[in-house]
């Protein structure tokens, strides 16, 4: 696949040898309100194929053995996911009415390497994380580049060609988990990091527009999947404990305090709801997850999570993506 790197510059940025420890507040769990139940469309993936949640009632949407990474687009109309195939991915657009397939990159090597060749694998790529914006922007994470490393790459719009996100320096580690903004301004993502010491996970935030990166959480237990709110001031994320155990967190973009949602519920894979005042994550429950939805305003949660399903067979690592 071809692309033109934008806005790169070739200036020396750092994280710091060391990012300042998070201020952490723990609010208490209230009472939920009787009766009440989000709305809209929830996506996820469950063996492969890709399912729906839409207000109680869930159902496969579309079969397809190979899918991951499942993504609304602005209106709703369309889905974007990665179709996962032998040594390499591919990011895949279907339209919901007519049921057609665009491939949106190019990732298998030359027909004639035999798979599972060394020259099969080094001339194939993987796209994940896709993340796709209200202003019609699609990030994703790549190894396009001749160095392997795992790198944001940015679509404008589907059918054009992906380009290298604008960065200070390249990151020092592969990064995960992408997330952006409604603005399409702004990505959250996990990345690694290290203190001259130690390795820690982080969450950090990168402007677009100049490449520039801001730590936003970091933890010695992981922190991992975060997910900008639609208004953009918040940032929910999964922090894993150091006894081990993984809960949905909210961090302010505006001072970096966090407060906690979930309480040891092995929570992951949280997602905003269009309108910001509901949080869905999932859990695991018997051989599967259940999907949970909480109420949350003002970077903290507004009542107790209710249960929209549980399956067996559920992708917890594709996340998920939530629509009108």
């Amino acid at each position: 696949m071809s692309g033109v790197v934008i806005g790169r510059r070739r200036v020396v940025f750092g994280l710091g040898a060391t990012v300042a420890a998070i201020a952490i507040r723990v609010r208490p769990e209230r009472a939920g309100s009787q009766g009440l139940q989000p709305g809209g469309r929830i996506l996820f993936v469950r063996d492969g194929n890709v399912w729906v949640w839409d207000e109680g009632d869930s159902s496969e949407l579309f079969g397809s053995r190979a899918a991951s990474d499942a993504r609304w687009s602005p209106d709703g109309d369309q889905v974007l996911y990665v179709s996962n195939e032998s040594s390499y991915s591919n990011l895949m657009l279907r339209d919901l009415a007519t049921g057609a397939v665009e491939q949106l990159t190019d990732n298998a090597p030359p027909i004639d390497f035999e798979p599972g060749s060394a020259l099969y694998v080094g001339w194939s790529s993987w796209a994940r994380d896709p993340a796709w914006s209200e202003s019609g922007r699609i990030a994703f994470i790549a190894d396009y580049e001749e160095s392997g490393r795992m790198a944001l790459w940015l679509i404008e719009t589907p059918g054009e060609n992906a380009v290298l996100a604008p960065e200070l320096a390249p990151e020092a580690f592969d990064i995960d988990g992408t997330s952006i903004s409604v603005s399409g301004a702004l990505t959250a993502y996990a990345v690694k990091m290290f203190d001259g010491v130690d390795y820690r996970t982080a969450v950090v935030l990168r402007d677009l527009s100049d490449g520039a990166v801001y730590p936003l959480v970091d933890e010695p237990g992981g922190v991992y999947d975060p997910a900008i709110s639609p208004d953009e001031q918040w940032i929910a994320m999964t922090i894993r404990s150091t006894g081990g155990t993984s809960d949905i967190w909210i961090a302010s973009r505006a001072d970096r305090s966090a407060t906690q949602v979930t309480f040891g519920e092995q929570a992951v894979a949280s997602t905003w709801s269009p309108d910001g005042s509901w949080l869905a994550y999932l859990r695991p429950s018997g051989d599967g997850f259940a999907l949970q939805a909480i109420p949350v305003a003002r970077g903290g949660p507004a009542g107790a999570s209710i249960g929209l399903g549980e399956w067996d067979g559920l992708d917890s690592t594709s996340g998920m993506s939530w629509s009108r």
